[in-house]
């Protein structure tokens, strides 16, 4: 084995005497067609970037306005629900107030059938102030009870 010499013609043709070469490797500078080729695309596949970020944008836009209106479905939901309670509130308040009313009717009426029961109402009983009264007016100064024991 010496250096600079293959060993094989895996490497190289075994006992040559040329120097070894460089393998020809294309580059871009050797082919101007395909560097256009690429440049398409480069710029097809940078459109093609633009548009599914363009999607994304419309997609996340999309759903922010749904969810947007989702948050205002359950607000109105939410002062709808608020109006119907106090809906409930204001027909059971009259409710309880007609039913307040008609008892209190009912005790109206039971009153003004025990006072037109008593019938008429009769003169008062002459007490001891009517008769002083009486007696004053009379010139009578002195009235001996009825009912006293002398």
């Amino acid at each position: 084995m010496n250096p600079g010499t293959p060993d094989s013609a895996a490497v190289g043709i075994s006992g040559a005497t040329a120097k070894r070469v460089r393998f020809v490797v294309a580059s871009r500078r050797n082919l101007p067609a395909r560097s256009a080729r690429h440049e398409r695309e480069r710029i097809a596949k940078a459109e093609a970037e633009a548009a599914i970020a363009a999607k994304a944008e419309r997609d996340r836009a999309q759903r922010e306005r749904a969810h947007e209106i989702d948050r205002q479905s359950l607000f109105n939901l939410g002062v709808s629900a608020a109006r119907q309670d106090a809906f409930q509130r204001n027909v059971e308040n009259a409710h309880a107030q007609n039913v307040r009313q008609q008892y209190t009717t009912s005790l109206m009426d039971e009153l003004n059938r025990a006072i037109n029961e008593l019938g008429p109402p009769t003169a008062p009983a002459s007490g001891f102030s009517t008769l002083y009264r009486q007696n004053q007016r009379s010139g009578w100064y002195y009235v001996t009870p009825e009912d006293s024991d002398e």
